[in-house]
């Protein structure tokens, strides 16, 4: 809550002062990282800032976030929040709807993980951090992923592993309420997939021939120069021959 922000500060910046001496005075031991939670939301670095007049919070430098999403990477509800690790390298500023990760920044949740030079996040609704609300998890609007992307997404049931997709490109943006995606090339799609057919991950050739018999391994890598267009709820990705 609002007290908990004030002493979450205070505590940051005696953080820094042992960062910056390399050490906990008090025991000869590596310094913790200094910490802020706010609406479900975790932030850890050296020093974490927080201006409630402009509403913004910023860290400058390396750090890590940990947080819970009312879905997962690609949009779909999930029973439970879904817990998604970040870390950065360059730094992060929040304004409350919009947060800006940058410098090799790294997602990672129990089925996906995301890699990108600069990540921005948009929140269905914004967080006011001057006044209280009981929240435990967010909802994205939107991901917008910039600088040599990879997005890796597996499923498994009971038996284990079922398959495994890899999207590596420029520049990704997904709707996390629609699914929908776009992207900019040159970049690949790859898919693994065991079962019945090949799953409709990228839109086949009109005069493809059809795949059938009992489950099996299937493979699929489609390599595209301009961009990419597509539905991860639906699973369909269609290679845009146009600029």
């Amino acid at each position: 809550d609002h007290r908990d922000l004030h002493l979450s500060l205070r505590r940051q910046r005696q953080m820094c002062i042992r960062d910056s001496l390399g050490s906990d005075a008090n025991g000869g031991q590596p310094a913790r990282l200094a910490e802020m939670t706010a609406r479900g939301v975790t932030l850890m670095s050296r020093a974490v800032y927080l201006d409630e007049a402009r509403n913004h919070a910023w860290i400058e430098g390396a750090g890590e976030a940990h947080l819970k999403l009312a879905e997962d990477l690609q949009g779909r509800p999930t029973e439970t929040p879904y817990p998604l690790a970040i870390r950065w390298e360059k730094g992060l500023n929040f304004d409350g709807r919009k947060v800006q990760l940058s410098g090799d920044v790294f997602a990672e949740g129990p089925e996906d993980w995301l890699r990108c030079d600069q990540l921005v996040g948009t929140l269905s609704r914004p967080v006011d951090f001057g006044t209280k609300a009981d929240q435990t998890s967010l909802e994205l609007s939107e991901l917008d992923c910039q600088g040599h992307v990879v997005f890796d997404h597996r499923t498994r049931d009971a038996g284990g592993p079922t398959s495994h997709e890899r999207l590596q490109l420029a520049q990704l943006a997904i709707n996390q309420q629609s699914g929908q995606i776009r992207g900019r090339g040159p970049g690949w799609v790859r898919s693994v997939h065991y079962g019945e057919e090949l799953q409709p991950t990228m839109k086949p050739r009109p005069d493809a021939a059809a795949i059938s018999g009992g489950p099996r391994l299937h493979f699929l890598r489609v390599n595209f120069q301009n961009g990419v267009t597509g539905n991860l709820h639906q699973r369909q990705l269609a290679n845009r021959l146009n600029k």
